[in-house]
């Protein structure tokens, strides 16, 4: 089960958060937090890079984090993040100087 939600440190959809240098830096990019069990499961380590898909295909490439915040069985993504989309860089579609500071 994939769920998502808030990070702390970023307001609204991030925007703004990113784009701000002290907030930026508490999180650069984007991750998915696996429990233990599944990423043993799984064979994910925790920093690999992974592809997390959807039921309609569409599929993001993001960093795995491997922690006992989430239960066995569920995965947890912030919904702050934007920029890479099925592996391809977006900074290009952002106009001059709103492209935001930390990573994707």
């Amino acid at each position: 089960m994939l769920t998502s939600g808030r990070l702390v440190e970023y307001e609204g959809g991030g925007d703004e958060t990113r784009s701000n240098p002290w907030l930026a830096e508490l999180q650069q990019e984007m991750f998915i937090e696996v429990n233990p069990r599944d990423a043993n499961n799984l064979n994910i380590r925790d920093g690999a890079d992974v592809w997390v898909e959807g039921p309609e295909g569409a599929r993001i490439k993001v960093k795995a984090m491997v922690t006992n915040r989430v239960g066995t069985g569920v995965a947890f993504m912030p919904f702050h993040f934007g920029g890479h989309f099925e592996g391809k860089d977006l900074r290009g579609k952002y106009p001059k100087g709103a492209d935001p500071l930390c990573a994707w």
